[in-house]
Parts: structure tokens; C-alpha cells; sequence
């Protein structure tokens, strides 16, 4: 009897776990089934910006018909139709396939696009820039790609620009073998929600301390919910979009009372959650353990206390429909879209950005004690910041402000900002600006139309050297001074590091400076471009065809990680082997790992050079006991004395190689303290059309000390001088050769 209720009790969940009996079966992708379009399953996109999507009978390339993305509008943007496929299955390489017709095709380019979720591979061939007219023919997209590791696939076509495209005949083919249906999982039923995907049809202004009282503890819930609720995981909700629903009558509630039951009534009407037997209790060795303090500090009713602790106890075990680790056990967000068809999100779709950002940031942010806000106090201060946001301009500049909050200099907007962009100026400086002695200091410049840097120096006005003191009359302490909010990071130094290329950007195509030279005040009016008129760089200008390597002041190497190559590094260790000493410039981003096949050469035994935590998506909010990462030494050791370079350039894998190099057996790190963010990058979509990131994994010195926000600290401080910069001099070079030579003499 028992061994039968098992039996039964497996087969019920495995009926919950994909949506009951019904076998997933493939889409028409020749769409020959099809009289109008979208049809079942397909989505298309772009319609309000005047594309328009339809079956086509009168033009196919086989059968009798085809699909069509035809651009109708004033303002060209982007126009496609998709259609998600769930997988349950292996392969290392993944094909579409399909014919592809074009007509006037301009600004733009069309493609067939294949997405591998969560966010493991994609292209649309924008590479390949498919415009103008051409008649059929047949295209492919390949991805190599760890199919085990994948949940789904996007598949579909696009039209960017001007014109009209024909799709006709698609095929996906794995490892070269037709995908099949038995190679599918049930559609989530989180993909079929689409009621809200215009708008949530929330009106959240004029609420009173109550009722933001009451969001703060929903925006807790929801996100507590959506990581470990099992129906939640397997989605069976889309989440965003239950939050919509649930928001008017929660906003009615009369009093705490029914506000707790009306979220234990939310709760209940998700499903059942059996105590999970396979949950393992938080290893109190962990760096981070998941902080659940707000269950008890929030005077919530037992009941709903209650209701809570039994979700956590039968929380999802694994990979999840909105998070999941790849091979890296890097924590990847899925299934969070980024609903760039609404350029100024409505009250219900901001509201969800800070809840999105806020919870990802509580649960799977592995430096968030370092903030200096408390975490948990920092939902309850955004929501009327978020509610109150008047325009897209407002709603960039909120979420870049609540971004600030994690002090890492890997979060920031990286994409959606266009209105902040706007906000500091379409015109560029012909000069790049940085911080030297705590002055605003002209130190390169950009080249327009490929002029030399005589020529610009002249046409500016200024020369490489000269101190900058005041911007249109307004004193270069204060520009910072109001900025500081805008720029986010780790430490001043690469706060400091971002500020001062924009400081003399501008909306006006000619500003007015002062300045210093030579200890006397001087004024110009320096004229400004379009940033494609110039040769523009941002943090470092990289050597133009320069070896990554070359020999110095006689005996010495010196290598620059901005170019190396990977086939570099035998070279170095051959040409330098001998040398008194060598020279490694990371006042750069490396142009490929080096850590570990260089770092090797510095070594004489196996040595710990750093540990990582990382993300345990079984217990959320946790990040576990310290990986310790060592350095195995290579055939040769190098003999003689090594130097680091580093400065506020110096940042992420720049930082991590610098903390290899450190553990060699004679070496010095000079310089200035580094950005203080290391950790491989998480990205993450926000409402609108935004993307962020931040330090995903935790790194530490093998003894448990900080690298975040901390920096790599150099074994000697050496900066620049304004008088070093206006001699054209490398003051780091410098101050390493001589310790190599004072290192040789000793020896």
C-alpha cells in the first residue's frame, strides 16, 4: 500500500512539475498552418514603433506561405517575431536554419535569431548586415554551446531599420539532427501570461505612510517568493505579473490585520509546499548566511510568520525559472525581462524594477555587508523615489542612484541610460581629463579626423600638463561635487577615475575653461565634438600595433597586459628568462587571461593567491565557505625581480591577476590603490530597457582579506605628478626600474 501512494504521490508531482499530461510539440516553422500572425505560441514585437508582422501568401520561398516583418512608421527602430522553446535536452551545437528574402533594406540589416536561455548564446546576424534587396536564400546561425546547461530557446526573425524581409522554412537542428518533439519540455505557464504586457494599469501615486509601509513589506514577500516557492521556481506564475494582480486589493487592506492574511491567502492560493527532505541547514562557516530577520522584526501575526518559515523549508532545491548557476557557478538571472517596449515605465513596472533589483541584490550579492547603507533599509527609502519618478530622465537617474547603493564599480547602467547620456552632453572634449594630485588634469588627447596631437594641442588651446580649475565659470569641486551620486563605485579613486572624462562634456558645442600653466591662470574657449568625430578612449588608450612586450633600460622586460596575446606568454618567458628584471603594466584591462599561465613563471611551489565565494542557489542569500585558488609553478622560474604596475585602472580580472602576481617569489606591486571590484560581472534586465551588473562572486586574499572596495593596496605608493605629466614622463617605469637595479645590486 505504501510503496503505491509513492508511485502515485511521483506521478502527481511529475504532473505538476510540467503542467499535466500533455506532450510540447513543435511550432509550423515552415507557417504554412498559419492565416494570420502572431499565431499560438509566436510572439512578435515592434508594432508600436510601426512594424508590422503578417503571414504573406503571394510571396514564399516552399510551400504556400511565409512570414513577413514589414517596416510602416515615421522612425525606424526594430520590428521581429519569436517563439520560445523549452528543452530536456544534451548537444554541444545548436542550428537555425531558414530562407530569408529582403527589400529596401536600409539603416539597418535583417536576420534569422536564435537565443539559448538562460543567457548562454545568441546571435541575430547582425554581423553579417543582410540589407538592401536579395532574393531567397538560405541562411544558418551555429552556436557551440553546452545544450545540458540550457533551459529553452528563442528562436524567430528581425528586421532592423527600413524595409521589408520574408522569412520562410525554419529548421533547428541539434548536434545536425532535426530537433524532435520528444526533445521538449511543457511550456512554463509563466511564458502564456501576457495580460500585462502593455502596461500594469496601476495608479500608485498619493499613498500615504501606511501604504508605503505595506510596499516595503511586499516588495520582502514577493522576492522571498519568487527564490523559494516551488511553484514560483517551476514557473507556474509569471511573477512580475502576479504582483499586478495581487497589488489593488493588497493597497485596500484597512489595517495590519488584513494585510497579513491577505498575503497568507496569496500564499495558499500558490499551491502546496511539502518540507523539503533534501534541504541542507546553512553551513554557519558561510561568509554570507540568508538573512530572514525581517520575518520577526516586521510585527507580522504568527500565521503569516508561520506560512513563511514552511515556504523555506520546502523551498526549491536547484536551478529555478528565474535563477540558475552556469558552469562557472556564476549565478545567471533568467526570465526577467527587460520590457523595452516601455521607454518610461508606468507606477506598477517601476515599483517592480526596485523590487527585481532589490531582492537580487539581498539574495545573490556576495559583498552586501559591505555597503554602507544597511540593505534592508534601503527598499523602504527608494519606493517613493521610485514612485515619484516623472519622466524616463528621473527613472534613469532613481535606479542609477539605488545602483550607487552597492559601492561596486562593476554596477552601473550599462545599457538604457540614454537620457543621463543626453544629460551630460552630446558634445566631447578633445582632451582627456583625469585627476593628478587631486587636480583636474589634461593628460592625452583624442584625435579628430586622424590629426596628431600637435595639431589638436594647438587647436584647443592646451597642452598635456595644464591644471583645470573652472568649467563655464564653475569651479571643478563643485561639478564633482554634484555628480558624485551619478557615477557609482567601489572607492573615490575610481569614482574619481569616471568623473573626469565627463567633467568638460557638454550640450553647447563650445565651453568656456580656466586654467593653469606654469603657475599662471589662463582662459580659452575650447570647442567641442560629436564623440564619432573623435578617436575616443575611455580608462586607458591601448598601444596601436605594439608588441605586448619589449626589452627596456637594457636588461629589463617590460610587458603590457593591454595587448597580450595568449600565444605572448612562451615568448616572454624565453626572451626574459635572464633579465634583471621584469616590468608587468596592469594600469590596464587584460586582453586575455593571464593570471595563471604567466603568473606560473614567478612562482618556485604550489601558492594560494586568492579564494572565492559563491552564490548557493539551494539556500538563497547564502554564499558558502571560501575556494582556495593557487598557482602551480611552470618548468622555469623566473630569477629575478618582478614589478606591478596598477592604478584606478586596474580593475576586476586586472585586480584578480595582480593578486596571482603578488604571490611570486620576489615581487613588488607599485603604484596607486586599484578599483576594489573584482569578481566575474552578473548582469541583470530592469524595466525599460535597462541593464546592470554587479561583482557576482566573492574574492579574497588566501588569509580572508578584502579585495572589494578595498582595492589591491600597492607594496610602495607611487602616482603621478602634474609635473611628470607635463615632462611626458612614466613615473611608475621609473620608480620600478630603480628598484630592480637596487634589487640587482643586492643580489
Amino acid at each position: 500500500m505504501k510503496t503505491s501512494i509513492r508511485i502515485m504521490a511521483l506521478l502527481l508531482s511529475l504532473f505538476a512539475a510540467f503542467g499535466g499530461i500533455a506532450k510540447p510539440s513543435l511550432p509550423d516553422l515552415d507557417f504554412e498552418t498559419y492565416d494570420k500572425f502572431p499565431a499560438d505560441g509566436w510572439r512578435v514585437s515592434g508594432r508600436e514603433a510601426g512594424y508590422s508582422v503578417s503571414v504573406d501568401d503571394k510571396v514564399f520561398q516552399r510551400g504556400q506561405r511565409s512570414v513577413s516583418i514589414a517596416f510602416k512608421g515615421s522612425k525606424p527602430n526594430a520590428g521581429s517575431f519569436s517563439h520560445i522553446l523549452t528543452l530536456k535536452t544534451k548537444g554541444q551545437n545548436i542550428k537555425l536554419r531558414g530562407a530569408v528574402k529582403t527589400e529596401g533594406i536600409t539603416d539597418g540589416w535583417a536576420g534569422l535569431m536564435l537565443n539559448v536561455h538562460p543567457k548562454q548564446a545568441f546571435s541575430n546576424m547582425s554581423e553579417q548586415k543582410l540589407a538592401g534587396d536579395n532574393d531567397w536564400a538560405d541562411f544558418e546561425i551555429s552556436l557551440d554551446v553546452d545544450l545540458k546547461n540550457a533551459s529553452a530557446i528563442t528562436v524567430g526573425g528581425l528586421l532592423s531599420g527600413n524595409g521589408k524581409v520574408w522569412f520562410d522554412d525554419l529548421q533547428i537542428l541539434i548536434d545536425d539532427k532535426p530537433l524532435v518533439s520528444s526533445q521538449l519540455r511543457e511550456m512554463p505557464r509563466a511564458y502564456k501570461d501576457n495580460e500585462f504586457d502593455s502596461g500594469s494599469m496601476l495608479d500608485l501615486s498619493g499613498l500615504d505612510e501606511a501604504r508605503l509601509i505595506n510596499l516595503d513589506l511586499l516588495g520582502r514577500v514577493w522576492g522571498f517568493l519568487k527564490y523559494h516557492h516551488p511553484n514560483v521556481g517551476k514557473g507556474d506564475y509569471n511573477w512580475d505579473y502576479e504582483l499586478f494582480r495581487f497589488l489593488p486589493g493588497y493597497l485596500s487592506v484597512v489595517d495590519i490585520q488584513e494585510r497579513d492574511k491577505s498575503l497568507v491567502d496569496w500564499i495558499d492560493r500558490l499551491g502546496k509546499v511539502i518540507p523539503c527532505i533534501d534541504c541542507k541547514v546553512t553551513n554557519q562557516e558561510s561568509v554570507l548566511k540568508p538573512d530572514h530577520r525581517w520575518f520577526y522584526e516586521s510585527g507580522l501575526s504568527k500565521e503569516l510568520i508561520k506560512k513563511l518559515n514552511s515556504v523555506y523549508e520546502g523551498r526549491r532545491q536547484g536551478a529555478s525559472f528565474y535563477v540558475t548557476t552556469n558552469s562557472w557557478r556564476r549565478v545567471i538571472f533568467s526570465n526577467e525581462k527587460a520590457y523595452s517596449n516601455m521607454p518610461y515605465p508606468d507606477d506598477g513596472f517601476r515599483l517592480l524594477a526596485l523590487y527585481r533589483y532589490w531582492n537580487i541584490v539581498q539574495y545573490f550579492f556576495p559583498y552586501k555587508y559591505l555597503t554602507d547603507k544597511e540593505w534592508s533599509g534601503v527598499l523602504a527609502e527608494y519606493i517613493p523615489l521610485f514612485l515619484g519618478a516623472r519622466n524616463r530622465l528621473d527613472y534613469e537617474k532613481v535606479t542609477l542612484s539605488l545602483i550607487a547603493e552597492l559601492k561596486d564599480t562593476h554596477a552601473n547602467l550599462w545599457a538604457g541610460r540614454g537620457e543621463i547620456e543626453k544629460m551630460r552632453g552630446e558634445f566631447y572634449p578633445p582632451v582627456f581629463t583625469r585627476f593628478v594630485e587631486g587636480e583636474l588634469v589634461a593628460v592625452d588627447f583624442y584625435t579628430e579626423n586622424k590629426r596628431d596631437i600637435s595639431d589638436m594641442s594647438r587647436l584647443s588651446g592646451l597642452s598635456i600638463g595644464d591644471v583645470i580649475t573652472e568649467i563655464d565659470g564653475v569651479p571643478v569641486e563643485k561639478l564633482v561635487r554634484d555628480r558624485l551620486g551619478y557615477y557609482p563605485a567601489s572607492n573615490e579613486a575610481s569614482r574619481l577615475r569616471d568623473i573626469a572624462p565627463d567633467l568638460l562634456r557638454s550640450n553647447k558645442a563650445e565651453i568656456d575653461i580656466s586654467f593653469r600653466r606654469d603657475k599662471v591662470m589662463r582662459n580659452t574657449s575650447l570647442k567641442l565634438f560629436k564623440k564619432d568625430e573623435l578617436d575616443y578612449f575611455y580608462l586607458y588608450r591601448k598601444p596601436k600595433g605594439e608588441k605586448s612586450y619589449k626589452n627596456i633600460d637594457r636588461d629589463i622586460g617590460y610587458v603590457t597586459l593591454a595587448t597580450i596575446e595568449k600565444e605572448d606568454v612562451d615568448s616572454i618567458k624565453n626572451q626574459f628568462k635572464d633579465a634583471a628584471g621584469i616590468i608587468i603594466d596592469i594600469r590596464n584591462y587584460p586582453n586575455t587571461p593571464s593570471m595563471y599561465s604567466l603568473g606560473s613563471f614567478f612562482v618556485e611551489d604550489k601558492s594560494a593567491f586568492a579564494k572565492f565565494t559563491y552564490p548557493n542557489i539551494d539556500n538563497p542569500g547564502e554564499f558558502g565557505v571560501r575556494n582556495v585558488t593557487v598557482l602551480r609553478p611552470s618548468e622555469v622560474t623566473f630569477k629575478g625581480k618582478l614589478v606591478v604596475l596598477v592604478n584606478e585602472n586596474t580593475q576586476s580580472q586586472a585586480e584578480f591577476t595582480a593578486m596571482a602576481f603578488r604571490a611570486g617569489r620576489d615581487t613588488t606591486i607599485i603604484g596607486s590603490k586599484t578599483s576594489g571590484a573584482d569578481g566575474n560581472m552578473v548582469r541583470l534586465e530592469l524595466p525599460g530597457g535597462l541593464r546592470t551588473a554587479f561583482s557576482g562572486l566573492g574574492v579574497y586574499y588566501p588569509d580572508g582579506g578584502e579585495t572589494q572596495r578595498v582595492g589591491i593596496i600597492p607594496d610602495i605608493e607611487v602616482k603621478p605628478t602634474i609635473v611628470g605629466v607635463r615632462e611626458g614622463r612614466d613615473e611608475l617605469v621609473e620608480k620600478a626600474i630603480e628598484l630592480i637595479r637596487t634589487s640587482s645590486v643586492g643580489r
